[in-house]
């Protein structure tokens, strides 16, 4: 719980305060005892550094980069400080290199006790798939480098090409020289050519088209998954790539019986109710990601759904249209969630009306949990957003029946 919650706020951090490039996570063996191994967890990122006058404080309570962070990018400054007290009750440290507008790194250690040894869970990969060929086409080298890594634990032989004319050469030329790729992963999401153009291109190639293709995404919603295999897309694997997802897509394009999957955590059950019609949800949400998982959450389970980044985007939207609950994000730059939930209330006032609001939170402090309802919110849910607990705080409000009106 621990680790989570620091990585969860590095990670957070990273999102928040980059608007372009990547945020990676990596985690290194930096010693090792005959019992214990300290682990060094990095969070990298592109994003709005740090000034070299705001470094000396920057682990401390209620510390912002700058006086306007807070109303632009939200937050309060104390995850850091918290952090820094988890890493230390870990037996470890954090710190922090970065470059001012250009890139951050935030890193933490931890010392783990080992396991009791072990024999190797899983030996030499299936022959069907060793020496098998694959191109990756990714513009990102991150992305690149787990695909590698992941693809030759296994003894697959890959290649890379950082763009679909690229990768497009390549595919040609291994098969004119009858080496043909048994598998090409494409990046949907790339300049210039993007992976669905490609995956178009590859096959009205009559010497290429026979050549399996997988499309990796980050958007995963599910309208563009079909739309792909439709066009002959063998599979659609959404980002970050589970292995045991991509080995069973290598495993069926070698023409084999897929392994069976690492028993995961079960998928929280459905809501004992759903909802008859949909109902008109409205997101107050500035995190993209968080906008992302919110979405697909509510989408699978019946719900419409609409997005607002800011309070005062909240504002007018209610203004102009009707919706059955807003999920309101108590962070947010320009007008935070417990302002415009008071705001909000005041407008309902001798109306008769009243619209249900659940705040949606990473604080976990005493006493959060009541400031939102002393606000006007009506129910509170904990950040990182479990699906369980968020279609349970809905079934609470707007039970089973559709809203009257």
């Amino acid at each position: 719980t621990r680790l989570r919650q620091v990585a969860t706020n590095l990670i957070g951090n990273a999102i928040k305060f980059t608007e372009v490039g990547e945020v990676c996570l990596q985690v290194h063996l930096e010693s090792e005892e005959p019992t214990h191994a300290v682990l060094r967890c990095e969070v990298t990122d592109t994003g709005i550094g740090i000034p070299e006058s705001r470094r000396g404080r920057i682990f401390r309570s209620f510390s912002q980069v700058d006086a306007s962070t807070t109303r632009r990018y939200g937050g309060t400054g104390l995850g850091l400080a918290i952090s820094k007290q988890l890493a230390e009750l870990m037996g470890g440290a954090i710190g922090f290199e970065s470059q001012e507008g250009k890139a951050s790194r935030f890193w933490f250690t931890v010392r783990l006790e080992k396991q009791a040894s072990q024999a190797a869970a899983t030996g030499r990969p299936p022959e069907s798939i060793h020496g098998a060929r694959v191109l990756v086409v990714d513009d990102n080298e991150t992305n690149r480098l787990v695909l590698r890594q992941q693809l030759r634990s296994w003894g697959c032989l890959s290649e890379e090409s950082a763009g679909a004319v690229e990768g497009l050469t390549k595919l040609r030329a291994a098969a004119a020289a009858g080496m043909p790729f048994q598998l090409a992963l494409l990046d949907l999401q790339m300049p210039e050519v993007d992976g669905e153009s490609l995956l178009e291109e590859i096959l009205a190639d009559t010497a290429i088209k026979d050549t399996p293709l997988v499309v990796l995404t980050s958007l995963g919603d599910s309208e563009t998954a079909n739309r792909l295999r439709d066009k002959g897309a063998v599979a659609v694997l959404s980002k970050p790539v589970k292995q045991s997802h991509l080995h069973n897509c290598l495993m069926d394009a070698m023409g084999a019986a897929p392994a069976p999957s690492t028993p995961s955590v079960p998928a929280a059950p459905a809501p004992e109710t759903a909802p008859a019609t949909k109902r008109r949800l409205l997101v107050a949400e500035d995190n993209r990601t968080n906008q992302l998982v919110i979405r697909t959450i509510l989408a699978k389970n019946g719900y419409e759904v609409k997005i607002a980044s800011t309070g005062l985007e909240v504002l007018e939207l209610v203004e102009a249209s009707s919706y059955d609950l807003v999920l309101m994000d108590v962070q947010m730059p320009e007008m935070d969630g417990l302002e415009a939930t008071t705001e909000l209330r005041r407008r309902e006032e001798g109306t008769g009306r009243h619209l249900p609001i659940v705040a949606m939170t990473a604080h976990a402090m005493k006493g959060d949990r009541e400031e939102c309802l002393e606000a006007g919110m009506d129910d509170y849910v904990s950040k990182p957003i479990q699906p369980l607990e968020l279609l349970q705080a809905l079934n609470r409000i707007l039970g089973s029946d559709p809203s009257p009106g």
